[in-house]
């Protein structure tokens, strides 16, 4: 019951649970391998990919911002149902590696392949939000329905900022988890 495989329900029985998809916050995964580790197989669909300027926030500590990067859109499944739409801004250098290798690997797996080394460090945050119409329309739910929006900022070993992900998550079968430890005197 604590894993969520199993559903007690008083006076009824215990259940397998529905599958249930956990992101562990604990571990640094792009989101895609998260889902991969639980058994399930996910798909990706690339939405767009285009050239823009490096957003403002990010000028800064982005890879090579005067140049700009590249935006990639692109649509999670799971059982070919979407499950959340994601945004990241990412490095010009992935512009160089095939197509086919962009649709079907993750961020972190692409970093790697133009970086060597990959991505060393990840600030995240967590908060929800109401789906506008264009989200709602591709995620296949109402507008206005609620959805858990995770923003992450990656790091190169470096220090530069390599990934600036916006990931829309539908709720209902998503949840975030970490292990935490008291600390003692704080």
């Amino acid at each position: 019951e604590d894993e969520g495989t199993v559903e007690r329900k008083q006076g009824k029985g215990t259940y397998v649970a529905g599958k249930r998809v956990r992101h562990g916050l604990d571990a640094l995964r792009s989101f895609h391998d998260s889902l991969v580790l639980q058994g399930l197989a996910p798909e990706m669909r690339v939405l767009s990919l285009e050239r823009v300027e490096v957003p403002g926030h990010l000028r800064q500590r982005f890879v090579d911002a005067e140049g700009g990067c590249l935006l990639l859109r692109r649509l999670h499944l799971v059982d070919g149902r979407p499950i959340a739409l994601g945004a990241s801004y990412l490095p010009r250098a992935i512009a160089d590696l095939a197509p086919d290798l962009v649709a079907r690997q993750p961020n972190y797996a692409l970093l790697g392949a133009i970086d060597g080394n990959g991505v060393a460090h990840a600030d995240i945050a967590i908060r929800a939000q109401a789906a506008d119409r264009d989200v709602a329309r591709i995620l296949g739910i109402k507008a206005g329905s609620p959805l858990l929006v995770m923003t992450r900022t990656s790091s190169f070993p470096n220090g530069d900022c390599c990934d600036f992900s916006t990931f829309q998550i539908c709720p209902e079968r998503y949840e975030f988890f970490a292990s935490c430890t008291f600390q003692f005197g704080t």
